[in-house]
């Protein structure tokens, strides 16, 4: 079960292998939890984010990922804020920092912010969270360092320092600048060597220990109730992550790559192009529309996927998945974009039609195939059977959507539980309209071949 964490200056990757095995990627910005989220892990971590130099992580694509039964859980910095601000559509926050920003008793997003390195130095922290400094200095109070009203000015002071700027070197000589007690800022250094309090590291270890504990559970996330509305925002925040490469690429060819060689593949290669523009459309139409797939709609599709394809056992599957460069999230997400395109086939039956006359004029195509359909229209009005039913021809249906299937599309009558899968691939709205194309090609066939006899 793959589980993917945005750390950066907090905790160092190193000491987060340690509390869990998971793949670690850059403080999040706009557009990457959805990015991820498009591959399907099992669980997502959100400890730091970037705020400054790109927009930060969005609302919406953490509830983008929640609503696709994927655990979101933050905590210690940019992941506490978030959790706090959508915790009632189910993220999940853990640790101290997310429990102050979701009571209210911390507000500001500075109090979590600090200036870091870059990612070869490992964002090592060149400032201190005003969080580690409240803990630090309320502790300093109690074992008696300093007077309640020295760790009061000190906060206050730590406060009103720009965070790039907040050391506690800094907010000392400010404190001592402002008439503060030497003796006492001479103790507080003492103090420090040894007895900082780092709340957000302590947090983040919190945040690595819940999603271990989540994927040992193993249980997937609960379905989310609530809709996300189509805004230009939105759309723009996806077409521009959908452009981006994969965050989880790993040791996979990237899709760039292989496009490429799919490009210069003949006819072939653009057959795939066509049918992959076509997927790529249907997944902009569900998500304007909010579409999300049912756990029932997803069991299903798996099972026709599997039978079609063969793969009966476990074993088949992962050598299916393996070959495909998939991992068992990316096969999930693969079936939930099929089942998108199978509902925006549905949704725009109405309207296909007269794309599919256009593709014949493009083609140079149209009057073989509209020449056919006059000539089917005139023998059956000609004996009135332009609306005819199995039961008035006294034909079976069953067995003329047998012949149908077998004679005219080239595949054998699927068992029941298979063929609603056909259906759909047909760009059908249900059985009845199946029924009522074969009949009437059935009964086509028949009558211009008594006709020709005649």
């Amino acid at each position: 079960m793959t589980v993917v964490v945005f750390l950066g200056p907090t905790l160092p990757v190193d000491a987060a292998r340690a509390e869990l095995d998971a793949i670690y990627l850059p403080p999040a910005a706009q557009g990457d939890v959805y990015r991820v989220a498009r591959e399907r892990p099992f669980a997502i971590g959100i400890i730091d984010g970037a705020f400054e130099s790109v927009p930060a992580v969005w609302h919406k694509e953490i509830l983008w990922a929640l609503a696709r039964g994927i655990h979101v859980v933050g905590g210690a910095s940019m992941g506490a804020l978030r959790a706090a601000e959508l915790a009632r559509f189910g993220m999940q926050g853990v640790g101290r920092v997310y429990e102050a920003y979701a009571s209210e008793v911390l507000e500001d997003d500075d109090e979590v912010a600090v200036a870091h390195l870059d990612a070869s130095l490992g964002y090592r922290p060149t400032s201190e969270a005003l969080v580690n400094v409240r803990a630090t200095l309320e502790a300093a109070v109690r074992e008696g360092v300093i007077p309640e009203s020295a760790g009061k000015a000190l906060i206050a002071l730590g406060k009103r320092t720009f965070y790039p700027e907040r050391t506690y070197p800094e907010i000392l000589a400010r404190w001592l600048q402002a008439g503060g007690d030497q003796a006492a800022a001479d103790r507080l250094r003492a103090f420090l060597e040894r007895n900082r309090v780092d709340r957000k590291r302590e947090d983040a270890v919190l945040v690595l220990r819940e999603l271990r504990r989540l994927r040992e559970l193993g249980e997937t996330a609960p379905e989310r109730a609530f809709s996300m509305s189509h805004t230009e925002a939105w759309d723009q925040v996806v077409e521009w992550a959908d452009a981006q490469p994969s965050l989880l690429r790993g040791a996979n060819v990237s899709a760039e790559l292989v496009a490429a060689e799919v490009r210069q593949a003949g006819e072939r290669g653009r057959g795939v192009l066509s049918a992959a523009y076509e997927r790529a459309l249907a997944g902009v139409l569900a998500r304007r529309a909010s579409f999300r797939v049912s756990a029932e709609t997803l069991a299903l599709r798996e099972r026709e996927f599997r039978r079609a394809r063969g793969l009966d056992s476990d074993e088949a599957l992962a050598r299916w998945l393996a070959a495909s460069g998939l991992t068992r999230e990316q096969y999930r997400a693969l079936l939930e974009r099929t089942a998108e395109q199978e509902w925006v086939s549905l949704v725009l039956q109405s309207e296909i039609d007269q794309h599919v006359l256009d593709e014949l004029r493009l083609r140079g195509e149209y009057a073989e195939f509209a020449e056919r359909a006059r000539e089917k229209e005139r023998i059956l009005a000609a004996r009135g059977l332009i609306d005819a039913v199995p039961e008035r021809v006294g034909e079976e249906g069953s067995r003329v959507l047998a012949w149908y299937l077998e004679e005219r599309l080239g595949c054998p009558l699927p068992a029941e539980d298979r063929l609603e899968g056909l259906i759909r691939r047909l760009g059908l709205p249900d059985r009845a309209a199946l029924e009522r194309e074969a009949l009437r090609e059935f009964l086509y066939s028949r009558l211009k071949g008594a006709e020709m006899a005649g």
